[in-house]
């Protein structure tokens, strides 16, 4: 991800910026389907935080590793924002292209 977005995701904020990321399959008919009744979303989707993470001497770009482990789903996004309730936060959502970030085992 660029450097300017790197460093406005690990500021040491009130709310950290969580970065969410979806594996994009290549057919894009295969990515969501929604109907009245659900959403459904395909493929895996993944977080993480880099909230004070340290600074980088790259001078364009850094690669942001996602753990397979932390993996995006009803739950998780319950618990989150459950937490953003109690602390009065913000959700951001942030789309990126299939590289920008990369999950890791």
């Amino acid at each position: 991800m660029s450097i300017k977005n790197y460093d406005e995701l690990r500021k040491e904020t009130f709310n950290p910026r969580i970065p969410i990321a979806m594996l994009m399959p290549d057919d894009p008919n295969d990515r969501i389907e929604q109907t009245d009744e659900a959403l459904c979303v395909r493929h895996g989707v993944y977080w993480t935080s880099i909230w004070g993470a340290p600074d980088t001497a790259n001078a364009d770009s850094v690669t942001v590793y996602l753990p397979m482990a932390n993996v995006f789903d009803s739950d998780q996004l319950t618990r989150m924002t459950q937490n953003i309730e109690r602390t009065g936060g913000d959700i951001i959502v942030l789309i990126r292209d299939r590289d920008a970030l990369c999950p890791y085992p």
